[in-house]
């Protein structure tokens, strides 16, 4: 699976008299000259499309030569068909889909992998569009959605947020083999950058290490077999298994423990934990609190599992929640449970033969109906109320998935001075990255209060988990911000003896660089070292002036500002630089349609938005995939 623009997996060409391998080459270039992306769909969204005849048949191209590209009528009529397959398509997540549609539609990838998680981990058999997407990759199983999921292991926190939305995760999770989901979470770990669990990298390298799993029948993604392990348990360990949550989990309290059932056993409960908070509060898991906190609870899982491997914990419970293995009073052991899904019809088996060409996607006919996501969903926001240990995650309050206008959409430049700037590795404030992103924003364009309606607020607050308006929350004050090396850096390019003027204030010493930007604020008094002039009336101003704080329409703490004085004046002194004297409002200020999901942030804008001074600084440059704001952000010119 690829973030491909458009893949078409079978075409059939009639009346050519090329040879198969020429005819292949030709239609592969052909295609990839077109531009097929129906106007009204959301640029993030998935269309999965079963056939479409080709709109103007005999028109594709002129000729059909090598290198012939697609002509203007042809791609025009294709898009209107392509959009209309959209504008009829149903949407799994929220409905019943019956097998027969002709097309499906999902917002973002995280939508996907969490259907196609719950379809395949139930009894149903999967539909044509599941097997387009498993066609010659992986054999069908209950948990074949594991290998897809590693995929696109960046996706992953947005899936489980899916499934946990609609009390739908602890019962997917249970169809993986645990070491399944130790590998998912290493993968996600991995990529948000974050460290790697110690536990995980043990386990690599000696694989003799007592196994973490439980009794399951399942095969594992990558086609391992599970161990076989002796079914006698013991009461005691049981019940300190049962209760080995209740010192509290690492990832409270932004995920409530019923959230992480002890059923699940340690490996599922870190994944799905783990996953929830690099969802919701991506900044929380990267710092080293939480890493530690995470590994002390997976040493005394580690322990409890190694002393006790052969136990069984999991265990029968009502309906609605984990599927266990079967019990068997009079014998005492336990069989494990059959899995339907599993076991596909001869006629449902997916092809492992490469896909020849064609215009028409053909998938096998699937029988039953998918489940419907909201059949017994409550909202995570409801269900962690419930819990005096959990807080509220607010979500946007508008449909950002179908596009909201903004004025200010180039206030999403400010994503790669943020990253520049390492306000994220270097500051430990308890702040995200969207948080950072929405302050600069409102401070340098603090003379443009026209702008202060304008939906990318909401957005961004949305984006860092909390309702419009709200000021950030978790703000972690330092008695002492130093700059960078990055900051230091770039200025020595300019002087070789660089100087440090020297303020101080009621609450210490700042010390300042003659370009006009802070390296330096501390509590302590007295004259620093590094300091080689005091600040004269003369340049007083102007400092002043550069360390403004004044976010339009939003109040700040004392200490928030003190390290906003601190940030924004090279802030403004390393835009100003970038773009060689230019408007900073007039970059910021661009017009366009912000659209925003699970998985990812769109700005689409029109051609005339680009801004010459911007484009030379590389400010309007596609972000991609961003693991300190979990989202792929892209910046589209149409």
């Amino acid at each position: 699976m690829t973030l491909a623009a458009a893949t078409i997996e079978r075409v059939r060409v009639k009346r050519t008299r090329a040879d198969l391998p020429a005819a292949r080459a030709r239609l592969s270039y052909l295609l990839s000259s077109a531009s097929l992306q129906p106007p009204a769909m959301p640029p993030s969204s998935i269309l999965l499309v079963r056939t479409m005849e080709d709109p103007l048949p005999g028109r594709i191209a002129r000729e059909f030569v090598p290198g012939a590209l697609a002509t203007v009528e042809w791609q025009n009529a294709a898009r209107d068909r392509l959009g209309a397959l959209f504008r009829g398509a149903r949407r799994p997540l929220r409905e019943s889909v019956p097998g027969t549609v002709e097309a499906v539609w999902f917002q973002d990838y995280g939508e996907m992998l969490a259907c196609l998680a719950r379809d395949l981990a139930s009894s149903f058999a999967p539909h044509w569009w599941w097997k387009a997407i498993l066609r010659a990759r992986i054999l069908p199983s209950a948990s074949a959605w594991a290998a897809v999921w590693a995929q696109e292991p960046r996706f992953i926190p947005a899936a489980l947020e899916y499934l946990e939305s609609c009390s739908r995760a602890p019962q997917t999770l249970a169809r993986v083999h645990p070491e399944a989901a130790w590998r998912l979470l290493a993968a996600t770990l991995q990529a948000f950058h974050l460290p790697d669990l110690a536990a995980v990298r043990e386990r690599r390298s000696n694989p003799q290490l007592p196994p973490r799993g439980r009794n399951e029948a399942a095969p594992d993604w990558d086609g391992s077999t599970p161990v076989a392990r002796d079914p006698e348990q013991s009461g005691a360990v049981l019940e300190a298994r049962l209760l080995s949550g209740t010192a509290g989990f690492p990832w409270e309290p932004y995920v409530s423990s019923s959230s992480t059932p002890p059923e699940l056993g340690y490996e599922r409960q870190a994944l799905l934990g783990v996953g929830l908070v690099l969802r919701r509060a991506p900044h929380v898991a990267a710092t080293a609190a939480f890493r530690l906190r995470l590994h002390a609870w997976i040493r005394g899982e580690e322990t409890r599992a190694s002393a006790f491997a052969g136990a069984d914990f999991l265990t029968p419970i009502s309906s609605g929640s984990l599927r266990t293995p079967h019990s068997n009073p009079a014998s005492g052991n336990r069989t494990p449970a059959p899995d339907s899904a599993s076991s596909w019809p001869e006629s449902d088996t997916l092809r492992q033969e490469p896909p020849a060409p064609g215009l028409e996607m053909r998938a096998s006919p699937a029988d039953g109906l998918a489940t419907d996501f909201a059949a017994d969903s409550r909202s995570a926001n409801d269900r962690q109320s419930n819990s005096p240990a959990a807080v509220t995650i607010p979500m946007p309050l508008r449909e950002w998935e179908n596009g909201e206008f903004t004025a200010a959409g180039g206030i999403l430049y400010l994503i790669h001075f943020v990253r520049q700037a390492e306000l994220l590795r270097h500051f430990d404030i308890g702040l995200g990255g969207w948080a950072l992103v929405e302050l600069l924003a409102r401070c340098l364009l603090d003379s443009a209060g026209k702008i202060a309606g304008d939906s990318i607020w909401d957005a961004l607050a949305g984006l860092d988990s909390r309702a419009p308006g709200q000021p950030p929350e978790g703000f972690t004050p330092q008695p002492t911000y130093t700059a960078p090396d990055s900051w230091l850096i770039q200025e020595s390019r300019d002087s070789a003896a660089p100087l440090r003027y020297a303020r101080f204030r009621s609450r210490g010493v700042e010390l300042w660089a003659p370009d006009g930007f802070v390296v330096l604020d501390s509590a302590a008094t007295g004259n620093p070292a590094e300091a080689s002039l005091r600040i004269g009336r003369s340049l007083r101003k102007n400092f002043r002036h550069s360390a403004r704080v004044r976010p339009i329409s939003l109040a700040v703490s004392p200490e928030l500002r003190r390290f906003l004085h601190f940030v924004l004046p090279y802030a403004r002194w390393r835009l100003g630089r970038a773009l060689d004297g230019a408007s900073l409002e007039d970059a910021l200020l661009r017009k366009g349609t912000l659209y925003v999901t699970s998985t990812h942030v769109d700005l689409v804008m029109a051609m005339s938005e680009i801004s010459l001074p911007v484009r030379l600084a590389g400010l309007d440059a596609n972000p991609g995939w961003a693991p300190e704001f979990g989202r792929v952000i892209t910046f589209h010119f149409t």
